[in-house]
């Protein structure tokens, strides 16, 4: 087989070359898109953070209005000690009635009261049931440690009163002399609170939390019945890493296990001006890069299809010049031997003798044939004859060292060698040198002696000379190396012009 071609060689760097370029062109495109995509999701994350956070607030601002009120009666009559269970029941549902003229109030669930002990007193339903108790809520305690507060926030929990998930804004009550009397709750359910924010979200795949300030989830969007559950981000580590940033917003990628998430998350966050509640959006990388590919699957799926069909092209160009270069390796080389063939010969010989006459430096043929060379084929067979020709054709070879020397198969077992600005001199050693590395070819099996009969011829090229004449000279003195014996070599008897 040949060596690759300057030709192939050009085709591969073609190839390479094409495909860095569209690789290049592929991966820059890409890395753009991918900028373009996490600022979209920057946007829809801080937009949606920041709907559910005004959101939130608007809905805190309407339960403080509702409770403000509520509270002020329910004091009331606690300065005047008229307060009862039945009074204070009918207090918060007239409370709800009256607000609900002007007020939505879909996203509030009951109204209610304790005494100072944290015991439910009395709801806005009528219901009743004195064994409940709220001394253990986060808004209870908070608001009997600090009843000088105005309000308090609780996290979002299980309710005990009608059993649904909601987040509580509570309010102290106080007696005639100032002191802490119990509270006034309102629940703010999350289901409700979730389907009013749905239409107004941007991002499907963004979960959106809402923490309260004792650190605690009050809200999750989209409402979520897995309250207890750990798959919910560390809220005190988030929020140390929010307020690292020192910005009112920013777009943060968390990597996984951090804030206690199995995943990589990108994060966009709004903080309430008027409650101090961060809302967090969050989106897992996975949810990004599967919506990245999603929207650039076209994009992708053409730059394959372009490489494959580029590829297809350089791969039948490569194979087509493969078979140029074997074709033009086949007319060239002997099928056996591999050397040059006598047209390889004819064909670079001419330029060989020109660049002799050119610089008057003498050349010099050697014309070889393996001695008794069918006695080998008659008595051991061609296999064995194929193997003498392959031997001989390889140990000619290594005397020949020079990159101009021209060596082929002249036919049978004959074997010419074109030796440029060599004198008949230098001619005769490197024949004897043949000679002796043909003697000692050693074959396996059978044990058959080789030896070789060598013609050398030699002039320096002038105008009337032509190449078959000196090749036909060496021809003739090895027919005399015959005739004298063989294994030897015999220069042709005329002097070296």
């Amino acid at each position: 087989m040949p060596l690759a071609t300057p030709f192939r060689r050009n085709i591969v760097r073609a190839f390479l070359l094409v495909a860095l370029l569209l690789g290049v062109s592929l991966l820059s495109g890409l890395y753009q898109a991918w900028l373009n995509h996490l600022e979209g999701q920057r946007s829809e994350l801080f937009r949606d953070a920041s709907t559910v956070s005004n959101y939130v607030q608007s809905t805190l601002i309407d339960a403080s209005k509702l409770l403000d009120i509520a509270q002020q009666r329910l004091n009331a009559d606690l300065a005047s000690e008229k307060l009862t269970p039945e009074r204070a029941q009918e207090t918060l549902l007239d409370t709800v009635s009256a607000f609900s003229l002007y007020n939505t109030s879909d996203r509030f669930g009951l109204l209610f009261c304790t005494d100072k002990n944290g015991t439910f007193f009395a709801a806005s339903s009528g219901l009743k049931n004195d064994a409940l108790h709220f001394d253990d809520r986060f808004y209870f305690k908070d608001l009997e440690t600090h009843p000088d507060k105005r309000l308090a926030i609780g996290n979002l929990v299980h309710t005990r009163t009608t059993k649904k998930d909601a987040f509580h804004m509570a309010m102290p009550l106080k007696d005639k002399r100032g002191n802490f009397a119990g509270v006034v709750i309102q629940q703010i359910l999350e289901e409700d609170l979730s389907k009013q924010l749905e239409p107004m979200m941007t991002n499907s795949a963004a979960r959106v939390y809402t923490y309260a300030a004792n650190d605690k989830v009050g809200f999750v969007f989209p409402a979520s019945e897995l309250i207890q559950s750990n798959d919910q981000p560390d809220a005190r580590r988030l929020l140390e890493i929010i307020d690292k940033n020192g910005a009112s917003s920013a777009f943060i990628k968390v990597k996984a296990n951090t804030i206690g998430l199995p995943e990589t998350n990108y994060v966009e966050f709004a903080k309430s001006s008027k409650f101090g509640i961060y809302t967090v959006a969050l989106i897992s990388e996975r949810e990004v890069i599967s919506e990245f590919l999603t929207k650039n699957i076209f994009t992708l799926s053409y730059s394959l299809l372009a490489f494959i069909i580029a590829s297809a092209l350089f791969i039948r160009l490569y194979r087509q010049a493969v078979r140029l270069d074997n074709s033009q390796f086949t007319s060239n080389h002997d099928s056996l031997t591999g050397l040059n063939n006598r047209r390889c010969l004819d064909e670079n010989f001419q330029n060989l003798w020109r660049d002799s006459m050119r610089s008057q430096k003498p050349i010099s043929v050697l014309f070889m044939d393996i001695d008794h060379f069918k006695r080998v084929n008659d008595q051991y067979g061609h296999e064995i004859g194929d193997k003498v020709l392959k031997a001989v054709s390889v140990t000619i070879g290594k005397c020949l060292r020079r990159p101009l020397d021209l060596y082929c198969r002249w036919g049978g077992e004959e074997f010419v060698a074109v030796l440029p600005e060599t004198p008949m001199a230098g001619a005769q050693l490197i024949a004897e040198e043949i000679l002796r590395a043909v003697s000692s070819i050693e074959l396996e099996a059978p044990p058959v002696k080789v030896t070789i009969s060598i013609g050398i011829a030699s002039m320096t090229v002038n105008s009337h000379n032509l190449h078959d004449d000196l090749i036909d000279m060496a021809d003739r003195a090895m027919l005399q190396a015959k005739n004298e014996g063989r294994n030897r070599a015999v220069c042709f008897n005329t002097p070296a012009q």
